[in-house]
């Protein structure tokens, strides 16, 4: 069983400017998944569906700690990507409807080269660090760090972090050395933790709308440049990733996460089905969205 344990070392702070883009090496890094925050309800009400937990996905349940605070987390698990939904308690507590985007190396141990290279988009500090997950696997954690104020309340946040195992874990999960060195796809990387997924209908997620902040747009924009995205205005796009669409508020907007597109693995009939109170799923075809209420 492959279970994390991350930081999230991002925190509310002030606001920075964006570096011009440069003529970098950026690490080769895929989409992993994607954070959302939401209360007990609507944990269980996700936890017990059938159609969530068997139909659409393969559905496990974590309970870990994070920065010395409790987090129980559900790993909703699809054939290239996953959604980590986390219980609004112990580390996640006031965070509901927060979120955020989370980038994994093809490559393993390269920490250096993902910090050095967001370092040239976002200027302040990054912080980097080697962590193990609760599982015993070693991985790679870079993430923007601006301090908050202790005094001050948390407010759900959607940040960007970037993930890299180590050749240990690769070997550990079944790959060899020779593959590893080619370098890990998402479809790969999934394959290898639930062969059942591809029986399921998440397939992958291809569009993001968020909602954030001047400076939360300021951490996604360098995040997203480290990982190759391009960007016209809003809308941030990727050969193989999801395309990301930004909307600038002036104050934050419960949930972050506005809108979720996903590809699925096969053809259904029309169908709505909701994802706790935050969402509703709209299925046809080989598409769902996931659309905030009030969307």
């Amino acid at each position: 069983m492959r279970i994390f344990i991350f930081s999230l070392l991002t925190m509310l702070g002030c606001a920075t400017s964006i570096a011009q883009q440069k003529s970098i090496a950026l690490p080769v890094a895929d989409f992993f998944h994607l954070d959302l925050v939401v209360d007990a309800e609507d944990f269980e009400q996700i936890r017990k569906d059938k159609f969530w937990n068997g139909v659409f996905g393969n559905i496990f349940v974590d309970s870990s700690s994070i920065n010395g605070k409790p987090s129980t987390e559900i790993y909703m698990l699809g054939q290239e990507t996953f959604l980590h939904i986390n219980l609004n308690q112990g580390y996640w507590e006031n965070r509901t409807g927060g979120g955020g985007i989370i980038f994994q190396s093809r490559f393993p141990d390269n920490l250096d080269s993902i910090a050095n290279a967001w370092q040239e988009f976002y200027p302040d500090s990054i912080l980097r660090r080697k962590v193990k997950t609760s599982a015993g696997d070693e991985v790679s954690e870079v993430a923007i760090y601006s301090k908050r104020d202790s005094a001050s309340p948390v407010v759900p946040a959607f940040y960007p972090v970037f993930l890299s195992f180590s050749r240990s874990s690769y070997l550990n999960w079944g790959f060899t050395n020779e593959k590893i060195n080619q370098g890990i796809s998402m479809k790969e990387y999934m394959h290898s933790w639930d062969t059942s997924l591809q029986r399921k209908l998440f397939r992958k997620i291809t569009a993001i709308h968020v909602r954030v902040t001047e400076t939360e747009r300021q951490w996604l924009e360098s995040g997203l440049k480290t990982a190759g995205y391009q960007n016209e205005k809003n809308v941030f796009s990727h050969a193989e990733g999801p395309t990301v669409f930004i909307e600038k508020t002036a104050v934050p907007v419960i949930p972050r996460v506005s809108q979720i597109d996903i590809l699925l693995a096969a053809p259904v009939a029309a169908k709505t089905i909701r994802l706790g109170k935050q969402y509703i799923a709209r299925l046809e075809g080989e598409s769902m969205q996931l659309l905030a209420n009030g969307r």
